[in-house]
């Protein structure tokens, strides 16, 4: 690989002479920046406009020196065959034997996931960059890189099915390990609100699923979903999910009440006893009533 690396830095240095050219080098140049930085991913996108503009394959080399440093193994492995089946007459017999040394490094270090799917055809990807296509009745073997530990999340998805992923972690190199990935069929749920924009979210406090109106596919089940907006009450609905089928839900968000919505029971029974107290206080007294003459005492014979 120390090798590879020096031909990329010194082919670098070469400016051609045409537009195409000089874009590319600019290009390069500013890729070896985003290496220098650890930006392995966006390095990798240069150099890949680099070799589009130009279809020179030593472009087409840093694309694998880059992804192999960016522990996108299987996506280096890759581009080393791609280069050597490109490079054709240009290559000679050293540099073929030099890349086929790193391949051969690359799978050492690599392990080896052997990928099968249920459920028919899907696209297997790893840590979000897409791998291939596995077939219903077949496998995929798949490069993942060891280096420093890290855990690795292996997806299938496909059309009209919710994905499936496993987390891989403790994988050794040239360790082989089975992954068996089966992504179910989804029904969706076509969700309006009113007003619209409301934040959809799976239960009471989860994670926000999207703003309606929104289509969500989801794997058979029974769902609580909650619609909310601001200055309006939240709203619930319960669920069903049944594969291959298409729900409407409308969630219907009313205004927040207003302070007399929230208080008129308690005013008008504050204003009720209020009215009583003032009876009590103004009522005649039973004495009042017979004595109407305070002035004049009376003698009972």
């Amino acid at each position: 690989m120390r090798v590879v690396v020096a031909v990329l830095v010194v082919w670098c240095a070469v400016a051609r002479a045409d537009d195409a050219g000089d874009k590319a080098a600019a290009l390069s140049r500013e890729a070896f920046a985003q290496v220098k930085d650890g930006r392995y991913a966006s390095a990798i996108d240069l150099f890949q406009q680099a070799y589009d503009l130009t279809k020179d394959i030593r472009y087409l080399l840093n694309v694998a020196v880059a992804q192999r440093k960016a522990g996108l193994v299987h996506q280096a492995a890759q581009t080393f065959r791609r280069y050597i089946a490109e490079g054709g007459d240009k290559l000679t017999d050293d540099d073929r034997a030099q890349i086929a040394k790193e391949i051969a490094l690359v799978e050492q270090e690599a392990a080896h996931v052997t990928v099968t799917v249920h459920g028919g055809d899907a696209e297997v990807a790893v840590d979000g960059y897409v791998i291939g296509t596995v077939t219903a009745n077949g496998s995929l073997v798949v490069l993942v890189a060891t280096e420093g530990g890290r855990e690795h999340v292996i997806r299938a998805a496909r059309a009209g099915a919710a994905e499936d992923t496993q987390t891989l972690r403790g994988l050794q190199p040239g360790e082989q390990r089975a992954v068996t990935l089966e992504p179910k069929s989804t029904g969706t749920l076509a969700i309006t609100s009113d007003p619209t924009g409301a934040t959809i979210t799976r239960g009471k406090a989860g994670a926000a699923l999207g703003l309606a109106p929104v289509s969500l596919q989801l794997a058979p089940g029974s769902y609580e979903l909650w619609g909310r907006l601001p200055e309006r009450e939240p709203a619930v609905h319960n669920v069903v999910v049944r594969a291959g089928e298409t729900q409407q839900v409308t969630f219907h968000l009313r205004p927040l009440p207003t302070w007399w919505e929230r208080n008129r029971t308690l005013v008008i029974i504050g204003s009720g006893l209020a009215v009583v107290a003032a009876g009590v206080l103004l009522a005649p007294t039973v004495n009042d009533a017979f004595a109407p003459d305070r002035g004049t005492v009376r003698h009972v014979p």
